[in-house]
């Protein structure tokens, strides 16, 4: 099926938000704050309380996302990662899964214990 071609500036516009919406690796809420960070590891959630949060900390050109947690520490790797990283400062992000899309992909994520604990 061949897609509709657009009709105004406006339509072309929303497309990245529609797309964005479908399809990102993560679910936000678009008024509430979100209290626990949801993440899917292999058919499993894992919900951490963003209370916990020590420390965040994106690197390597938006490349990794690093939570510090009281006892665990995430490692979110994957390509255009900087809108993540600002949902989950505002606490809006809900789920965070593995998958690709064009504003954001995230490749891997990985939980470690924290060190001393």
């Amino acid at each position: 099926m061949k897609p509709k071609p657009f009709t105004t500036v406006h339509e072309m516009l929303n497309q990245a938000d529609t797309l964005a919406k479908a399809n990102l690796p993560y679910d936000a809420n678009v008024s509430e704050r979100a209290s626990f960070l949801s993440i899917a590891l292999s058919g499993d959630l894992l919900a951490l309380p963003l209370l916990a949060l020590g420390k965040a900390s994106l690197r390597g050109n938006a490349a990794s996302i690093v939570l510090e947690f009281s006892r665990l520490i995430v490692k979110i790797e994957g390509r255009r990662l900087n809108h993540l990283f600002d949902e989950i400062l505002t606490c809006k992000v809900r789920e965070i899964r593995v998958g690709k899309h064009p504003m954001c992909t995230v490749e891997s994520i990985r939980i470690y214990n924290a060190v001393g604990t």
